[in-house]
């Protein structure tokens, strides 16, 4: 009961007397004491490997014969070495027997286990010999490492487009599939993998398990989190090498740089007006359907862009955040910071594609950019009016202000 009770814990209670290795496990220091005695030949194959232990031996001459002498009795599955036979169980049993002392979270393999406990104690044992950031896991670092040479080795068969890592492959390869086996029982909302109706399923219960180690602020997902942590971080290793600016995700940057392309690949449904990105494009459709969904909530006024609520919201608090070191203005965005800072070095890094005419900011490109179409995008939703900028049809709404007063 006692050996049984270590396996689960991930304690290592039995030491080798020769070099202090831990084991979990009588059996395994056992066969380990064998490595410290003179090496024989145990039944060699035909590659003559030397080993002093029987079942690695054994298990050396199955791997070369590619027999698979376990089978699953719940689904047939073969393997090769017993100890894999044991772990796949779980996925039938459903059974977690290695638990974190911390925070109680099962795990099937103890490896998994000191992974996940690394969470509590923020060892990052795995660092770049790039840039020298830390991580916890090894995958961790091998993915960030591809940040460096920029290599995409993991190709979809199906389209050809390429990922740094396997797991996005594996997720990628699900938008191919018209299958959707799983489905919410609170919606019955149907979804192609299992990690997809988890992650859903958090919209009804709005489970946030990932905390930020920072600012305690949870998310739904790893993935939400691994972003909003590049906020507490200055390092910004995406440089665009058009006007020099950098960026936290290599997504960023090629959002950004069809600045400078002009490239639009995205068109809006209503109207046909194209974009340079997905966000771009999601807050272009509220023009159509007037959805406010920012809210604030002092007064509860509704805003069809965050950004304009965080202004707002500091009308009730009076914040101002950052301020200019060399004229002294407080601004509330870092990103309006550094479009106030081209007012001093005046740099227009945003070029027309049709008059090459060179702007400071983006918007303001976007805006001239109307003057060489003849279109309006911009909608009154009460007399159908259209206006090339949003400026002007805001101008406009107060006529009907006005009119409903009289």
């Amino acid at each position: 009961m006692e050996e049984k009770s270590t396996i689960h814990s991930g304690e290592k209670a039995y030491t080798c007397s020769v070099c202090g290795r831990g084991f979990s496990q009588s059996s395994d220091l056992s066969e380990h004491k064998c490595s410290h005695n003179e090496k024989k030949v145990l039944e060699p194959g035909d590659c003559g490997k030397e080993s002093n232990s029987p079942s690695e031996l054994e298990t050396h001459l199955y791997s070369q014969s590619g027999e698979k002498r376990f089978t699953c009795s719940e689904c047939g599955k073969e393997f090769g070495r017993l100890p894999n036979l044991m772990k796949h169980r779980y996925i039938h049993t459903g059974e977690r027997p290695y638990t974190c002392s911390t925070c109680g979270k099962g795990f099937t393999q103890s490896s998994n286990l000191r992974s996940h406990q690394r969470i509590h104690t923020d060892e990052k044992p795995f660092k770049c010999p790039d840039c020298g950031k830390c991580f916890k896991r090894p995958g961790n670092l091998i993915s960030h490492q591809l940040i460096h040479t920029e290599e995409r080795p993991f190709t979809c068969p199906h389209c050809g487009k390429g990922f740094k890592s396997s797991g996005k492959l594996m997720t990628h390869q699900i938008i191919h599939r018209d299958e959707r086996p799983f489905n919410c029982s609170q919606c019955q909302k149907c979804f192609k993998s299992s990690r997809e109706l988890k992650f859903h399923q958090r919209v009804h219960t709005d489970e946030r398990p990932f905390k930020c180690p920072n600012c305690e602020k949870c998310f739904k997902t790893s993935g939400d989190l691994m972003s909003h942590q590049n906020v507490h971080s200055n390092e910004r290793p995406f440089k665009c090498p058009d006007c020099g600016r950098c960026f936290k995700r290599s997504s960023e940057l090629r959002s950004h740089q069809r600045l400078h392309t002009g490239n639009r690949p995205l068109n809006c449904s209503d109207c046909g007006k194209c974009y340079k990105s997905p966000r771009a494009l999601t807050t272009h459709q509220r023009v159509h359907t007037d959805k406010r969904p920012f809210r604030c909530s002092h007064c509860g006024t509704g805003f069809k862009h965050a950004t304009n609520l965080t202004k707002h919201q500091c009308s009730h608090t009076g914040e101002k955040r950052l301020t200019h070191i060399r004229c002294g203005k407080s601004l509330i965005q870092s990103s309006k910071l550094l479009t106030h800072q081209r007012v001093h070095t005046d740099t227009r890094p945003f070029k027309c594609p049709d008059c090459e005419k060179c702007f400071k900011s983006s918007s303001a490109l976007m805006a001239h950019q109307c003057a060489h179409t003849d279109e309006r995008p911009f909608i009154c939703s009460d007399c159908g009016k259209c206006y090339k900028y949003w400026q002007e049809l805001t101008s406009h709404q107060c006529v009907h202000t006005v009119e409903g007063l009289d």
